[in-house]
């Protein structure tokens, strides 16, 4: 996903997660992507999956990376907490 936003306004509905990716993916990466405001993660991401350039704040989680076969790059990643 390139340069993608994903946040909760007021009045809409409520979502757990930001962005979800499920195990059946693969190949999956973020660039310049920005979640808020989510009631869970930001990014629940549960395949291989590259980050960069991306924000997370104001989610319970901001990042769930769920993968644990082999450590993934994570460049210029942006994490803020109340």
């Amino acid at each position: 996903m390139n340069n993608r936003r994903n946040g909760q306004s007021s009045g809409s509905y409520w979502n757990g997660d930001g962005f979800s990716v499920e195990n059946v993916n693969s190949g999956i990466s973020f660039i310049g992507c920005l979640a808020f405001g989510n009631d869970d993660a930001g990014f629940d991401v549960k395949p291989d999956a590259d980050f960069q350039d991306c924000i997370a704040f104001d989610n319970k989680r901001n990042f769930r990376s769920w993968y644990a076969m082999r450590p993934r790059p994570i460049q210029t990643v942006s994490l803020v907490t109340p």
